[in-house]
C-alpha cells in the first residue's frame, strides 16, 4: 500500500493554491472565476527588456546619494498614498514605509555631514552606520555652525530621529521580524498614524533639501570671497 504524503493530504498543486489564494468566493464559499495567476514559465528574465521604454530605469555610475535618498523617500510617499486612496493594505505596507523612510533619513544625514565638513573645511572618513542619532550628532554641530539662527528646525529633526531611533534603532525593525537570535522585535508601535508619518517627513525633506542647497551655494561662492580677504 502506498503510503501518502503529508499525513494523507491529496497531493497539491502550488498553482492551485494560488489560485484559491487569490480568488475570490461568493456568498455560499464558492468560488468565483478569476484569472489565472501570473506563473513562472520559461524564458522569464529579470533583467529582460521590452519595447516599453520608459519602464527601464538608467542606473549610471557613479551614482549620488540624494538620488538613492529620494528614491526612498518617494517610495514612502507613493506607498501611504496607496493607503490612503485605497484604505488597504496598511498593515503590510507599514514596513517598507518606515524603512523606507528612515534610510531616506540615514543617507540625507551623511550626504549633510560630508557637505558641510567640505563648506567648513573639517576631515574625516565617510560617515557609516545606521545610528542616526550618531549621525545627527555628527552633524548638528556643523549646522548650527552654519545656520546659527536654525535652532527650532534642528530641534525637531532631534526629536523625530530620536523617535525613529526608539522604534527601529538599528535598521532591523521594519525589514525582519525576528533579530539575529530569532527572537521577536520588540521595538515595533503597536499604531503607525501613516499619513502623520508622511507629512512630518516632507516637512522634514523640505528643510533637508534647503539645507543642501544652501550649503552648496555657499561653497560655490567661497573662491569669490576669499579673494576679497
Amino acid at each position: 500500500m502506498k503510503e501518502e504524503p503529508f499525513g494523507g493530504l491529496e497531493t497539491l498543486s502550488a498553482k492551485d493554491m494560488a489560485l484559491q489564494h487569490f480568488g475570490d468566493q461568493d456568498s455560499e464559499g464558492s468560488m468565483l472565476d478569476v484569472p489565472d495567476p501570473k506563473w513562472p514559465s520559461s524564458g522569464d528574465e529579470l533583467f529582460k527588456e521590452g519595447d516599453d521604454w520608459w519602464n527601464t530605469a538608467i542606473i549610471s555610475t557613479p551614482v549620488g546619494t540624494s538620488l538613492i535618498a529620494a528614491g526612498f523617500l518617494k517610495s514612502g510617499d507613493l506607498l501611504v498614498e496607496h493607503v490612503a486612496s485605497t484604505q488597504m493594505d496598511q498593515d503590510s505596507l507599514v514596513y517598507p514605509i518606515m524603512f523606507s523612510y528612515r534610510h531616506y533619513l540615514e543617507l540625507t544625514l551623511k550626504r549633510l555631514i560630508v557637505d558641510a565638513r567640505s563648506l567648513l573645511g573639517h576631515s574625516g572618513k565617510y560617515p557609516t552606520g545606521h545610528n542616526l542619532l550618531s549621525l545627527w550628532r555628527e552633524c548638528r554641530p556643523m549646522l548650527d555652525e552654519i545656520f546659527p539662527d536654525s535652532n527650532e528646525p534642528h530641534a525637531v529633526i532631534e526629536t523625530n530621529i530620536k523617535a525613529f531611533m526608539e522604534v527601529d534603532p538599528k535598521s532591523t525593525s521594519y525589514r525582519y521580524s525576528v533579530d539575529k537570535d530569532g527572537k521577536p522585535m520588540k521595538t515595533h508601535k503597536a499604531r503607525v498614524p501613516l499619513a502623520n508619518v508622511a507629512l512630518v517627513m516632507e516637512k522634514l525633506a523640505n528643510l533637508f533639501s534647503g539645507t543642501i542647497d544652501a550649503i552648496d551655494a555657499y561653497r560655490d561662492a567661497q573662491p569669490s570671497m576669499e579673494d576679497y580677504v
